[in-house]
């Protein structure tokens, strides 16, 4: 049985001004929390309880909820500081990261309770099913220009532009329908709950449909590449995830008819342990070529909005539906 479609609604860019770890979790906030989508038309957001931790007045994490309703009440945590700390790291039988100074990371608990700590070693929430937090973004090492934010009733991505061009970021919740609802394969709210994060060793490639893993969005062990990881449904534990098909080699217009109607290809992802289907990648589809936060709008309406690894140039994208 198929979940209910989500509809990506896209905030208005964010520049950033302040391009210390605190600043950019303060202009993620500020990105998160507005009133007003792109186009400046009113957005009804489904996050709730959205907060900003403070330490001594400076922003360590940002944190909040989904508000569809399941009982599992899934809990997103974005995090970083310029200072030594012991936080719950995202972890898997193909690796872990491990944390660093001065580098962003995210997280997502599923049956969370309330806020604890975000650097607590074992439980950033007082209870629930903790995915560890992933490395995004390295504030030490890049110079953050823009902020990019999406959101649907149970998904929330955020990238990061910076000086240089790169795009780097991460995205988490019930992405994937698994089509059932046995208990091996779906939590008990029909989903499969995930984070997905570029890591630090590299931007998201400008050519990642050529490959099924190693980049955003999937998974390699190594502690600073990209992560995708989705909770064993009924578990604590996560599965290594990656793309189930081989991609294509895009273009600009080798997805777009002769009428140019724009064309999308479905995305499967598996658990690259047990080589079990995990589940489709929800109204996230393979498109053209295009830019990170341009908008695909036949006759004046949105259809989908493109992320990629540049905001500058044509390269490999997905287009999150609207």
């Amino acid at each position: 049985m198929s979940l209910a479609a989500l509809s990506h609604q896209k905030w208005a860019t964010v520049t950033v001004t302040t391009a210390t770890a605190i600043g950019i979790l303060d202009h993620i906030y500020t990105a998160i929390t507005q009133a007003n989508d792109y186009a400046a038309t009113a957005i009804a957001s489904p996050l709730t309880g959205v907060t900003k931790y403070q330490n001594a007045g400076n922003t360590e994490a940002v944190y909040g909820a989904f508000g569809y309703g399941s009982a599992l009440t899934p809990k997103f945590l974005i995090a970083g500081v310029n200072a030594a700390r012991t936080p719950l790291m995202a972890a898997s039988t193909q690796g872990s990261h491990t944390y660093t100074s001065n580098v962003l990371m995210a997280g997502l608990t599923v049956s969370a309770g309330a806020f604890a700590s975000w650097d607590h070693a074992s439980q950033p929430f007082t209870s629930g099913r903790p995915i560890g937090l992933c490395k995004y973004f390295n504030v030490g090492a890049l110079t953050a220009s823009k902020i990019h934010a999406y959101v649907t009733a149970e998904t929330l991505w955020v990238f990061i532009e910076d000086s240089a061009n790169g795009v780097w970021g991460f995205t988490l919740g019930a992405h994937l329908d698994p089509d059932s609802t046995d208990a091996s394969d779906a939590e008990t709210d029909g989903r499969v709950y995930s984070v997905i994060a570029s890591g630090t060793a590299a931007a998201i490639a400008s050519t990642m449909h050529s490959s099924t893993a190693t980049v955003f969005p999937g998974h390699q062990a190594t502690a600073t590449n990209a992560h995708h990881l989705s909770l064993i449904p009924g578990s604590a534990t996560c599965a290594p995830t990656n793309r189930l098909d081989c991609m294509i080699q895009s273009t600009t217009t080798a997805m777009i008819t002769r009428s140019s109607r724009p064309g999308r290809k479905t995305q499967l992802f598996r658990d690259t342990t047990a080589d079990r289907l995990v589940g489709r990648w929800r109204e996230v589809e393979v498109v053209r070529d295009s830019k990170l936060g341009l908008t695909q709008a036949p006759a004046g309406v949105d259809a989908w909005h493109y992320v990629g690894g540049s905001a500058t140039a044509d390269v490999d994208c997905f287009g999150l539906r609207t």
